[in-house]
C-alpha cells in the first residue's frame, strides 16, 4: 500500500524503508487505484507535489486516497514527465493550484492543469539521461563525503582520547 510517506521531495525514487500491507480492494476500486511499472505518483494532500515513479518489475501496490496516480501516454517520457513535476517549474505550478488554506490539497483536475513542455522523444530521452547522470555523480560525491566525516569524526575521538589519557605529554 503507497502512501505519501513513501514519496519524497528532490527525488522520483519511492522510499520502501517502511511499507504497509493491505488486502486489495475489491472491484473498481481495486483497479482505479494499483499500480504498474511508470506509473507516476503525486501526493495531494499533506506535503502536496511529492513525485515517485514506478520501477520495473515492482510487485502488487496500490496507492492510498493521498495520491494521485498518473499514467502517461506513449509519446511522453515517464521520468521526463516524473523529472519535470519533481522540478522547481512542476513544484510552483502545484503551489499555484493548491486549495484550502488549513489542509492544502489539488485535485484530479489541477493535476491535469499543469504545463509540461514537451520536446521529442529523443530529446526527452537525453534530459533524463543527463539527469540521472548529473545525480550519479552527485551521489558519488555524497557518499565519499559521508566516509570523510566518519573518518574525521573517529580521528577526533582518537584525538581526544590521547589527549586525555595523556599519550600526547612525553
Amino acid at each position: 500500500f503507497l502512501r505519501v510517506g513513501n514519496l519524497d521531495h528532490d527525488s522520483i525514487s519511492l522510499d520502501l524503508s517502511e511499507i504497509q500491507r493491505v488486502q486489495p480492494p475489491h472491484g473498481v476500486e481495486g483497479l482505479r487505484t494499483r499500480v504498474i511499472a511508470g506509473d507516476i505518483l503525486i501526493s495531494i494532500t499533506a506535503d502536496v507535489g511529492m513525485v515517485g515513479i514506478i520501477p520495473d518489475n515492482f510487485e502488487e501496490a496500490y496507492i492510498n486516497q493521498h495520491i494521485s496516480l498518473a499514467r502517461p501516454t506513449h509519446f511522453l517520457n515517464n521520468k521526463y514527465l516524473a523529472w519535470f513535476l519533481a522540478c522547481k517549474n512542476g513544484q510552483n505550478q502545484f503551489k499555484e493550484l493548491q486549495r484550502g488554506a488549513t489542509k492544502a490539497g489539488l485535485g484530479l483536475d489541477d493535476i491535469r492543469a499543469v504545463n509540461v513542455p514537451l520536446p521529442p522523444f529523443k530529446e526527452q530521452q537525453k534530459i533524463v539521461q543527463e539527469i540521472e547522470s548529473r545525480l550519479s555523480v552527485a551521489e558519488e560525491i555524497e557518499e565519499t563525503i559521508d566516509i570523510n566525516l566518519k573518518r574525521a569524526e573517529r580521528l577526533r575521538q582518537a584525538i581526544l582520547n590521547r589527549a586525555f589519557t595523556g599519550s600526547f605529554i612525553q
